[in-house]
């Protein structure tokens, strides 16, 4: 008899227990709200913004070297145009500064994962600085031809030849191909402004 009372209210409260409501089956996740921010991983290293202006960099640098290069005397000649100091001088003071904002730009970076990248960006820095010494050469020895001063033009034009001589970091052949294209044409200027000195 007394078994049976036990075993009775054992089943009661079994009952109560599951008439509550409590149960030990986990809470399913939170669904995120519709409002909700959720963190983007984009996958770009920490080197990223320095590769993409690298890039764009070379590319803008290569574009102002072809137009430095169709504007000196020997290309304009091959075109059947009309040279013309004046208009290599503005292409000559665009690549100077195209090279100059760039500098200052990549200058600015100052953290890199990769030491490798850190190292180019050094060495982009010295190619830079020598474009951008070589354009404003250009643009100073242009404006002399055009004023008739033979000779500081072909001083300005033996400068800009140097700086271009002892340039590193260059980014890749095309580069090597359009600065030895350029160093010919200042060549050829400093032949011309001799030969105007000597007339």
């Amino acid at each position: 008899m007394h078994g049976r009372w036990i075993f009775g209210l054992v089943l009661v409260i079994v009952c109560a227990i599951a008439a509550c409501g409590c149960t030990t089956t986990p809470a399913p996740p939170e669904t995120p709200r519709a409002d909700e921010t959720l963190p983007v991983t984009t996958g770009q290293e920490p080197d990223g913004e320095f590769l993409v202006m690298y890039g764009d960099s070379a590319s803008a640098i290569e574009s102002r070297l072809e137009s430095v290069n169709t504007n000196f005397f020997p290309a304009t000649q091959n075109a059947g145009i009309t040279y013309s100091p004046s208009k290599l001088r503005v292409a000559a003071l665009e690549m100077k500064d195209t090279a100059d904002q760039y500098h200052e730009l990549l200058i600015k970076i100052e953290s890199f994962e990769d030491k490798e990248n850190e190292f180019l960006r050094n060495e982009y820095l010295g190619y830079l600085s020598s474009i951008k010494a070589a354009g404003g050469n250009i643009a100073d020895a242009a404006q002399a031809e055009g004023a008739h001063d033979y000779g500081l033009a072909m001083n300005y034009a033996e400068r800009a030849k140097t700086s271009l001589e002892r340039i590193e970091g260059v980014p890749d052949a095309n580069h090597e191909a359009l600065i030895m294209v350029m160093r010919g044409n200042l060549e050829d200027m400093e032949t011309r402004m001799k030969e105007a000195i000597s007339s």
